[in-house]
């Protein structure tokens, strides 16, 4: 394990050469401005959820900026580090899912994991609501490599009753590993109360759900319909319809192979 002092915080990593521990080398903290971008968005006082913690480059500017985050992390070797960097800290080892179960989690990807549903596996999937246990939370940062649907799901209680902003990976090929494609993760969103944005090139886009979602790998802000008159976007428009495999084609084409992968069985190549 090694360490890095960012802004007098000692935030603590294996150096698994993926793009997060290049940005803590630099200095940065890779999840700082999806933290801004939410910060941006909270109505009301509580703590943060950050579900898929990973090593707390979310968390620790949050803890900066004086919210109280609750990790959720399933990948043994980052609670590891999230329990070193927060010694104070609440940090829940938990696979999420809908309910509690047993299943295995699959670290294919290096120190990225998801979420496998087995009834033999050696692990257990905990709930967001059992994790919150009845608590009003100001946001909610949802980052689980496909396993979100479930995951929204096992929060059921806690969005109905803190309604809380959401920003959240859409990530198609890890979703495609759960049988999933985008668009499945948007309607369950949808089917919680809320409306669905993303920004691209500073302009702020609405999702339009019965339609293509032409991202492979994207975060999008989450807006509960109650408290929808309190954003100035509430009214931003969606993609134009004929611009949407344009758009598509053009992503794919700059895309990794994972994506093309995603991409192809969505009909784009």
């Amino acid at each position: 394990m090694e360490k890095v002092n960012i802004r007098g915080v000692d935030v603590y990593y294996y150096d698994n050469g993926c793009n997060v521990e290049e940005w803590l080398k630099g200095g940065s903290l890779y999840g700082e401005a999806n933290f801004n971008l939410l910060m941006g968005l909270i109505i009301s006082e509580g703590p943060i959820v950050d579900a898929g913690a990973h090593i707390g480059t979310f968390s620790v500017p949050a803890a900066l900026a004086n919210y109280f985050p609750i990790m959720i992390e399933g990948a043994s070797k980052n609670v590891e580090c999230l329990n070193k960097t927060f010694p104070l800290g609440e940090v829940h080892e938990s696979i999420l899912a809908d309910s509690v179960k047993k299943c295995r989690f699959s670290q294919e990807s290096g120190p990225f994991g998801w979420m496998v549903e087995d009834e033999n596996g050696d692990c257990q999937t905990n709930t967001i609501d059992n994790i919150v246990s009845g608590r009003y939370i100001a946001a909610l940062k949802l980052d689980i490599e496909g396993g979100e649907i479930l995951a929204l799901d096992g929060a059921r209680e806690t969005l109905k009753n803190s309604k809380p902003p959401i920003i959240m990976e859409v990530n198609g090929y890890c979703l495609m590993q759960h049988g999933h494609r985008s668009e499945d993760l948007l309607r369950k969103v949808e089917e919680h109360g809320y409306a669905i944005f993303f920004i691209i090139q500073e302009k702020i886009l609405r999702v339009d759900t019965s339609q293509l979602f032409p991202f492979c790998n994207i975060d999008v802000i989450c807006i509960h319909m109650d408290n929808l008159d309190k954003y100035s976007f509430a009214n931003a428009p969606c993609i134009e319809e004929s611009q949407i495999e344009g758009v598509a084609k053009y992503m794919c084409s700059r895309s990794n192979d994972d994506c093309k992968a995603y991409f192809k069985t969505i009909g784009i190549e």
